[in-house]
């Protein structure tokens, strides 16, 4: 990745989950955030040093997040959640920019549209609707099919509920 890339990631990141992760506070949403983004690019091949530069941690801390996030992926269902939707985050980021990461393989994962409805629906979230508008736009997907991803039944929304 390239200084601007890097950055561009980092700042979606930051939107997305309205954070900082550069920073040093120990804030526990903060901390879960980096501990996600440090786990996700270890799995896509990124070396330690490189992953501590982004975070603005060392190597160090990167093997402990890296830890830390599979210890919180078996037990904590929330993190779980969290640390799929940087997945898809991050593998939509590479997608956009054309990166090849060092380990690509490709796995049956959801969507990012898909994550993201879960992730509002599970969590207090504060965010506006033109910013929904704007990731809906992002992902590529209209208002409905949002709707449809983000119910708890299988069944399709009718497109006379929503006029």
């Amino acid at each position: 990745m390239t200084k601007g890339e890097e950055l561009e990631l980092i700042e979606r990141v930051n939107v997305f989950f309205n954070v900082d992760v550069r920073s040093r506070s120990r804030r526990r949403r903060i901390v879960d955030v980096r501990h996600a983004l440090s786990s996700v690019m270890r799995e896509l091949g990124y070396k330690l040093e490189y992953i501590g530069t982004i975070t603005n941690r060392d190597h160090c801390s990167v093997i402990n997040s890296c830890k830390m996030a599979n210890q919180l992926c078996e037990t904590d269902r929330d993190f779980k959640i969290l640390h799929d939707s940087m997945r898809a985050l991050v593998n939509d980021f590479h997608k956009a920019f054309n990166i090849r990461a060092a380990n690509t393989e490709s796995r049956g994962r959801a969507s990012f549209a898909k994550l993201y409805s879960l992730l509002l629906r599970r969590t207090s979230t504060f965010i506006t609707h033109k910013e929904l508008l704007t990731w809906l736009d992002a992902a590529k997907i209209t208002q409905v099919e949002y709707k449809n991803l983000s119910r708890t039944s299988d069944e399709p929304v009718e497109l006379t509920d929503y006029q």
